[in-house]
């Protein structure tokens, strides 16, 4: 099983969601953290570290993976329409 790690922006918007909403990214992200290649697409572009994003309804989890140390570090949480324009 991975490790979750948040960054500042993450738990900001995760925290601005209704409660509802927020319960049901984290059940999500619990289920992601047990297996990360069942649930994950790499996004497109080129970067030095892959971003991954994990649907979840309307809501996008994006994340980075750090297999060796069994790490999952979630970047940010939001809408379908508005997430990957803060790319």
């Amino acid at each position: 099983m991975y490790a979750v790690h948040y960054t500042q922006r993450a738990a900001k918007s995760i925290k601005k969601l209704p409660r509802d909403v927020q319960l049901r990214i984290l059940d999500s992200i619990d289920e992601l953290a047990k297996d990360p290649a069942a649930h994950m697409k790499r996004l497109k572009g080129e970067r030095d570290v892959p971003i991954f994003s994990h649907r979840m309804g309307e809501y996008r989890i994006l994340f980075t993976l750090n297999n060796a140390q069994l790490v999952i570090l979630v970047l940010n949480v939001g809408n379908r329409r508005d997430i990957y324009k803060a790319l």
